[in-house]
């Protein structure tokens, strides 16, 4: 017969598939940016030498995939973005940790420039 899940089991499955989830959309922006026919940004490249950044999408963790969905959604606050920035940015950052507070970044900043051209 088999074992009903509890509660807090199923919760922490799908915190665990959410996460996968997430980390698997940076991938896919990883993925898209170093496409020579696509390339737009420069997250996913190095600079310096032309090549691709070795970023390991598991070293993101939950409060990335949090600071991410809100960015998405268009609610995070300039203090919801620094906090996250003094809790979890400190380094010695790792290269795919410092891509992807780069890709955050400029998701952020890109629309705010967007409007003062519009000024």
């Amino acid at each position: 017969m088999p074992q009903e899940q509890q509660p807090s089991q199923s919760n922490e499955h799908y915190q665990e598939l959410e996460l996968e989830t997430f980390r698997r959309e940076i991938e896919a922006i990883g993925k898209q940016e170093v496409k020579p026919k696509e390339r737009k940004t420069s997250h996913f490249n190095d600079t310096m030498t032309g090549g691709e950044i070795r970023f390991n999408p598991e070293e993101l963790n939950e409060a990335d995939m949090e600071i991410w969905r809100k960015t998405e959604r268009g609610n995070i606050t300039e203090e919801d973005f620094h906090a996250y920035r003094q809790q979890f940015l400190q380094p010695p950052l790792s290269p795919s940790r410092q891509v992807f507070e780069s890709l955050l970044s400029n998701k952020i900043i890109s629309p705010q420039m967007k409007y003062l051209k519009m000024l």
